[in-house]
């Protein structure tokens, strides 16, 4: 109904209104075009629609209205071939939201002379028009070339600010060249440690197992014990003479029973632990064996200083029962004992600390 009803009052008004955008593309229009643009299939820019003199006017009304935002018009602008009558043209501003792209109205109308009720505009005159046309040319491009200029100060800021990121990014990228070189030297440092790590690791899994072999195979009785007098480790024929077990290990040694019928260990470690001096004693166990046990300092070599005590018992009971035998008999015989103890033998030790 809108679309009809400005139709029809365009036709009854005898004018042509065109809609515009800022770039004069044509929105809409509402009357007869033919009469006063040109028929070009395909173009919607109203300036390349227009003749020459309706051109001419139609440049210098929409910068003067861009320019004010007030309407503007011109009267008896010569007629193209096609018309016998002069025209008049007024723009004017529509109506639009902030923020959205302004449109413009242009209505052509034919121009009937005075004593109308249309509004008096002035007399178009091409010398003026091309005069003022051209002052707007030269007011866009000086318009242009500040902006040309302001946009080549900016670029010249951004080259000297790239710039200044080039030289930076230069040099950042030669520090982290120098911090990879330095990384790859780190890198083969720690690649010759992890070596020397993994031969000192074979090595110490080497003696390790030369520990347990020698342990497993020790017929004498050998227990370590750390500064604390736990348990660290121990052979397994230790158990005959002290009752332990694998869970014993990291368990003081006074906490755990024995089967020795004098037991001074306890005391005898503490000792040793204190003065670094070796005892050697004699000790039966409640089954009747006889064993030599022999306790010395447990020397951390590498600081040279006592880190704990080593405790071996080495079996001495056939040379014992021997003695005693010959002593039986050497009474028997002589009616009398000797004069030597059994204090005064000496046994050598069967096992050393590896």
């Amino acid at each position: 109904m809108a679309e009809s009803v400005n139709e029809v009052l365009a036709g009854e008004l005898n004018c042509l209104a065109i809609s515009i955008n800022e770039n004069y593309q044509v929105i809409k229009s509402y009357g007869d075009t033919s009469r006063y643009l040109l028929q070009q299939n395909f173009n919607t820019n109203l300036l390349e629609l227009f003749p020459s003199q309706l051109a001419l006017a139609f440049n210098t009304l929409i910068s003067q209205v861009s320019a004010t935002q007030q309407q503007a018009g011109v009267s008896r602008i010569p007629p193209n071939k096609r018309n016998r009558y002069h025209g008049q043209s007024h723009h004017q501003p529509d109506t639009a939201q902030a923020g959205m792209p302004a449109t413009f109205l242009v209505i052509l109308k034919e121009d009937t002379g005075p004593g109308t009720n249309a509004p008096a505009y002035e007399a178009f005159d091409e010398r003026t028009y091309n005069i003022k046309y051209v002052s707007s040319l030269e007011q866009e491009l000086k318009a242009v070339k500040e902006e040309l200029s302001a946009a080549y100060e900016r670029i010249d800021a951004y080259n000297e600010n790239m710039q200044s990121f080039h030289e930076e990014l230069i040099s950042s990228n030669e520090e982290m060249q120098s911090t990879n070189e330095e990384m790859q030297s780190v890198n083969e440092e720690l690649h010759t440690i992890n070596a020397d790590y993994q031969l000192k690791n074979k090595q110490l899994l080497e003696i390790n197992d030369d520990l347990n072999n020698y342990f497993s195979s020790n017929i004498n009785g050998q227990i370590f014990l750390d500064e604390q007098l736990r348990v660290m480790k121990f052979s397994p024929a230790t158990v005959k003479l002290i009752n332990l077990q694998e869970t014993d290990i990291g368990r003081p040694i006074g906490h755990i029973s024995t089967n020795i019928k004098t037991d001074s260990l306890v005391k005898d470690v503490k000792s040793v632990q204190q003065d670094g001096v070796e005892i050697t004693r004699e000790i039966e166990t409640s089954d009747g064996h006889w064993y030599q046990m022999v306790i010395v300092p447990y020397i951390q070599q590498a600081e040279n200083r006592r880190k704990g005590v080593v405790v071996s018992y080495n079996d001495i009971s056939a040379l014992k029962h021997a003695k005693i035998e010959l002593d039986e008999k050497t009474k028997a015989c002589c009616g009398s004992m000797p004069t030597w103890t059994t204090s005064s033998i000496w046994l050598p030790m069967i096992s050393s600390i590896p």
